[in-house]
Formats: structure tokens, sequence, C-alpha cells
């Protein structure tokens, strides 16, 4: 008789079920903004920087360089991000947040720590840690 192997067996399985639950709830929390996900990661991604380079935002938020020019494209015509030439390298643009959106990045990490607290309030405050360092260790054996 074959071994009994599930869904709930899968660890890729319930990584994606997880995420997916994840970025249902948080992008109900965005759509009043107009901010999709991938948005999001970008405007994160040059928040903590301050300022970033297409190909940083492209990294963080894990697309192609097609898709982040694309991506970029449309929240400068959202007025969410300004393009500016790189110092260093003129053939290179630098990213920066609008002041509107640098004035919104509170609000929005704010939603983003709730949708994360939410998600893990069910676990214990150890179980928490544990659960984010072992992902952490995850990410880093997968990524290499």
């Amino acid at each position: 008789m074959a071994e009994s192997y599930t869904f709930d067996d899968n660890l890729g399985y319930m990584l994606n079920r997880c995420a997916a639950q994840m970025a249902q709830r948080f992008q109900r929390e965005l759509d009043p903004y107009g901010i999709s996900l991938a948005q999001w990661g970008a405007l994160l991604a040059i928040h903590q920087q301050g300022q970033a380079l297409p190909s940083d935002v492209a990294a963080r938020v894990g697309i192609d360089r097609g898709a982040t020019t694309r991506l970029i494209a449309r929240m400068e015509e959202k007025g969410l991000v300004e393009r500016q030439a790189n110092a260093q390298d003129g053939r290179s643009v630098v990213l920066s947040l609008t002041s509107a959106t640098r004035s919104l990045m509170p609000e929005l990490i704010a939603l983003s720590k709730r949708v994360n607290q939410e998600a893990l309030g069910a676990l214990p405050e150890k179980d928490r840690a544990a659960l984010m360092s072992t992902l952490d260790r995850l990410l880093q054996t997968l990524s290499h």
C-alpha cells in the first residue's frame, strides 16, 4: 500500500496557502489607497533605504527588470515615487518616495503590522519568534 501523503504534509503547499491568505487580507487593506501588493513592496524597499535603484526594488520584491520598469512607471503615474538621475552613475536612476507617499508610509506600515499581528495572534509569543526565525532560515537556504 502506498504511503499516505496529503497537502498538509507538503511545506510548499502550506507556505503558499498562508502567503495567499496573507496577501488577500493585506490587499483588502491596501485597496482604499489604490496600492497593489507589488507597489507596497516597492514602497517599503524605497522607504527603508531612503532612495533605491530599480535593481534594489526588483531584488526585494522578487520580480524581473521588465516587470520592475512597468511597476515603477505605474507608481510614478500615481504620484507615489519620483525618479532622479543617479549622481554616481548618470546612466541609471534613483527612486524616492514623493512627499505625499512619505507622509502616508506610517499609516501603511501600521496596516501591515496589524495584518501580521492578526495572523500571528493565534500563536504564543515564543512560537511567533520561532516561526519568523525558521522562515528566515528557510529563505536563506532556498535562495542559495
